[in-house]
């Protein structure tokens, strides 16, 4: 099983900590708090945002999604930052510029992830970290850095929308269990570090 990290230093071009630039409110034992409660369901991470938040829950929805990216990351033995700051070691990028919702890492590098919640179908999917991967996405590749972008539908999918190849979407749908979302992230993921511009 992996961990829920503050800090990663194990990689040679970068280093990670928690608390960059976006940050949730929430603090750190809250944050693991969450995830505890998502790790056994998601409806369990709900329930914890309704009596953290009370009516105003729903906006706060990014959490539950960060909490489950951190538990798959975790159930398949990896280690996981939260609302990492990136800071560089040996490479001339900056990507402290960027505001990722976690870090995951690998064996074969790092994973950095924006993770989106959507109740209603947005006009566009978009993501700060689009133009960022467009740009720098090749570079970092080759020192082991991956990109992605992970969109939660509430409810259902909408699959009228044309996602980038570095971009997955996935149903959050009432009852969907842990094991069969965790699947699907595994075989989506895979897909977007192969085909990371």
């Amino acid at each position: 099983m992996g961990e829920l990290r503050q800090s990663h230093d194990g990689h040679p071009a970068v280093s990670i900590e928690r608390g960059g630039r976006k940050h949730s409110g929430l603090r750190y034992d809250d944050y693991k708090e969450l995830i505890e409660n998502t790790c056994r369901s998601w409806n369990r991470g709900v329930e914890w945002l309704r009596d953290k938040f009370g009516d105003n829950y729903k906006g706060h929805m990014g959490l539950l999604g960060t909490a489950l990216v951190a538990c798959y990351a975790m159930s398949r033995c990896h280690d996981v930052v939260i609302e990492p700051k990136i800071r560089r070691k040996d490479i001339p990028l900056d990507l402290s510029v960027i505001n990722p919702d976690t870090a995951i890492v690998q064996s074969e590098g790092l994973l950095i992830i924006e993770v989106k919640v959507h109740r209603k179908e947005p006009i566009a999917l978009t993501s700060q970290l689009d133009d960022f991967i467009l740009k720098y996405g090749r570079q970092l590749k080759k020192w082991g850095i991956y990109l992605a972008v992970i969109h939660f539908w509430m409810g259902g999918r909408t699959p009228a929308i044309k996602l980038p190849p570095w971009a997955v979407e996935l149903s959050l749908s009432p009852g969907r269990k842990l094991d069969e979302l965790y699947g699907e992230l595994d075989r989506l993921l895979q897909a977007v570090v192969g085909r990371n511009p």
